[in-house]
């Protein structure tokens, strides 16, 4: 290249099919250096004004790969067709950067010619597979939805023969250079230039600007289809048949009481004595009474029947028979009755141009033909009093009528189904709404209280509170260390899953909420957030039936593993905290001495503190006292008319104090007791404490052997003196 004063030469690197290089030529387009090379390429307008993306470098580099890979692919055993795939499926991923590495290969005539007889081969086959009109720009793959518009494309080019025409063989480029030309985006070619594909429809243009093409064949022979108004016509139909029933059923009724007001406005109008107006009366009376009433008749007692619903074509065409018959008795009646006239006719275009239960094209046939057999009929019966400008006025009015209400009608039931499937693209979309609020709700309610959950979605930020008295639950296994270091992870996770599974039901069934799980150890409360007045009596419960878990636990593990329990009752104070994953935890004393209680335990043994101790005895004693005193009629799970969940009675063995957090306190071991006996007297004694003051269970041992010698159960007021 050789510079001017002010000004540059660039000579053009693209070659000519002849092989030959072109001939310098000025150009003012912006020019850039190929590297390692003097040849300078034009660059195009349109690309010298794209973001670049990337640095030179990396360009480069990418070229330098392709031309390897273009290599790779030269020296492959594939077929040209073949190769030609793989080129293209390489320019569709890469771009721009083909089109360079494909510039550079211009430098080798041997390649360059290889290349073009392989480029020519796969357009041919590609031509034969889809047809040419289908070819999509190399480095833009294919949307969905425009393989879906071209699909119809597809078909048509499948029918017609592979062999170019002359009209499309003068302006295609074969080869490599033409496969290279779709490179040039559609921006960069000149408007009158584009190539334009209209898709031939005998639809008119202006029905398409009210309607669309989609939903033309649905409204047209209410047929279902494949696009999205077709897949929901027969659910429109089954939706809105029963009101388009109701209105044509609703309009017949009307139309028979009118045939009998017509009967004495004819009384009124017509003069017997009159062979004129008798002959004219005979004739009206016929097509309204021996025609169009009775076939009223008829369809209102056919549209009755569950056949009249069941078939569809029966319902449409026997439909369109009688609104045909009834509009020819209307024409027949302004014809005969020697008043003919426009007015009526264009009403019932109006009417049955809105007969939805009709098929659109049965609407527009039967009132078409109408249109002409009142023209005619006029012609030939009152060509006295009609001439050839009334029948061509009537002509223009009835068509406007037609016209301007067939439009309009054809819209709304477009929209109409237009509307039912985006009502029902919104129902399934509540639906999962509603679904995906369930999930989340049960998933916060997993890791929540209910009450708690409730409150968060309230939008209470801060949630809170003190509770004077709670029961709270530790478990923890004793040797699960040991036993964890026998087996593997995922066995370990499955156990621990196995189990705390287990505990999770329990404590369900007891209403107690699991705070936390703290490795192998249970931590769980009742009576907060929900006040419950059987809050210890629910841990106790709970804890003896996760004791009884243990044995089928050791079977699973395979050891011989153990469990502590500890409870107590005090104040606590609970509330959520955490913006990650927010937890309802528990913050006070009371929960370091639940700890210690089951950290202190026995295995294999529910371990209470004093407090816990008070609740359960004082509560356990009134139960008893109450079971007593009716001798065992009300149900031993229930005191004050509260239920107690589980029920159950305990007994208690006190151990030795023990110093716990710089304190001495005395602590029990809580085992599960017999319901006691109807004995006599009351139930000071049963608390476990041993000392029998409240009652004489010496005279209640008595009286149960008198009882069984006897056979019979022991009567009196309580004292069993008078028994004895």
């Amino acid at each position: 290249a050789a510079g001017g004063a002010g000004g540059a030469t660039s000579v053009s690197s693209i070659a000519e099919e002849d092989g030959k290089s072109a001939a310098p030529v000025p150009s003012k387009k912006p020019v850039k250096r190929s590297p390692g090379s003097s040849t300078v390429i034009e660059v195009a307008p349109a690309a010298a004004k794209r973001p670049v993306e990337r640095e030179e470098s990396e360009a480069e580099a990418d070229v330098d790969e392709l031309e390897r890979e273009l290599e790779e692919i030269l020296q492959s055993s594939a077929s040209d067709a073949e190769k030609g795939r793989m080129i293209t499926g390489l320019s569709e991923m890469k771009g721009q950067s083909f089109k360079n590495a494909m510039e550079g290969s211009k430098r080798d005539p041997v390649k360059w010619s290889e290349y073009d007889r392989i480029m020519d081969t796969w357009q041919a086959v590609a031509q034969q597979e889809a047809g040419d009109s289908l070819r999509i720009k190399p480095h833009a793959a294919p949307k969905e939805d425009s393989v879906a518009k071209a699909e119809p494309y597809r078909e048509e080019a499948a029918t017609k023969t592979s062999a170019p025409t002359p009209q499309n063989k003068a302006g295609k480029k074969r080869g490599i250079k033409g496969f290279l030309s779709r490179f040039t985006d559609e921006a960069d070619v000149p408007v009158h230039k584009r190539r334009r594909r209209s898709r031939r429809t005998c639809v008119p243009r202006f029905v398409t600007s009210f309607v669309p093409e989609e939903g033309l064949r649905v409204v047209l022979w209410y047929s279902p289809g494949r696009d999205r108004l077709g897949m929901l016509e027969p659910m429109f139909q089954v939706e809105a048949s029963r009101g388009w029933k109701r209105f044509l059923q609703m309009t017949a009724a009307i139309a028979v009481v009118c045939m009998g007001l017509f009967a004495l406005q004819d009384v009124v109008k017509y003069d017997t004595d009159d062979p004129r107006d008798a002959e004219i009366w005979f004739n009206v009376s016929l097509a309204r009474y021996a025609v169009a009433t009775p076939l009223l008749l008829v369809w209102l007692a056919l549209s009755l029947t569950s056949a009249f619903d069941r078939h569809v074509a029966l319902r449409q065409w026997a439909t369109s028979l009688v609104v045909f018959l009834v509009g020819l008795s209307i024409v027949a009646v302004s014809v005969l009755g020697r008043e003919p006239g426009y007015g009526i006719l264009a009403l019932y275009i109006v009417y049955g141009l809105n007969l939805s239960l009709l098929p659109f094209f049965n609407r527009l046939l039967v009132l078409g033909v109408l249109i002409p057999c009142y023209l005619v009929a006029i012609n030939i019966w009152n060509s006295d009093v009609v001439t050839g400008s009334m029948t061509l006025e009537q002509f223009s009015y009835l068509f406007v009528f037609y016209l301007g209400q067939g439009v309009p009608v054809l819209a709304r039931e477009y929209y109409l189904r237009d509307n039912f499937h985006r009502k029902c693209k919104m129902q399934l979309q509540s639906r999962k709404l509603e679904a995906e609020q369930k999930r989340s709700n049960a998933l916060l309610e997993s890791m929540l209280p209910k009450a708690i959950a409730k409150q968060l979605k309230a939008g209470k930020e801060r949630i809170a509170g003190n509770f004077e008295e709670a029961s709270i639950l530790f478990t923890d296994m004793k040797g699960f260390t040991q036993f964890s270091a026998t087996i593997t992870p995922t066995e370990l996770v499955g156990f621990l899953n196995n189990m705390y599974s287990k505990f999770d039901r329990i404590a369900d069934k007891y209403g107690i909420y699991k705070v936390e799980i703290i490795g192998d150890a249970y931590f769980g409360v009742a009576g907060c957030p929900d006040g419950v007045p059987d809050h210890a009596e629910r841990c106790a419960n709970a804890a003896f039936e996760m004791l009884d878990v243990l044995p089928e636990l050791r079977e699973i593990a395979g050891s011989d593993i153990n469990m502590r329990v500890g409870i107590h009752t005090g104040p606590v104070v609970a509330g959520v905290v955490g913006n990650m994953d927010p937890r309802y935890h528990l913050f006070g004393e009371s929960v370091s001495l639940a700890m210690a209680m089951e950290s202190n335990g026995i295995p294999g043994r529910v371990h209470v503190s004093t407090q816990a101790y008070d609740k359960l005895s004082f509560r356990m004693k009134r139960r008893v006292d109450e079971y007593r005193r009716t001798r065992g009629k009300p149900d031993p799970a229930r005191l004050d008319g509260d239920p107690i969940v589980g029920g159950g009675f305990f007994d208690y063995e006190p151990r030795e104090p023990m110093e716990i957090y710089g304190e001495t306190r005395q602590t029990y071991l809580l085992n599960r007791a017999p319901p006691p006996r109807l004995g006599f007297g009351t139930a000071d004694g049963v608390d476990g404490s041993g000392d029998g003051s409240g009652g004489d269970t010496r005279m209640d041992g008595i009286a149960d052997d008198v009882s069984e010698i006897r056979g019979t159960p022991v009567p009196g007021d309580g004292t069993g003196v008078e028994e004895l």
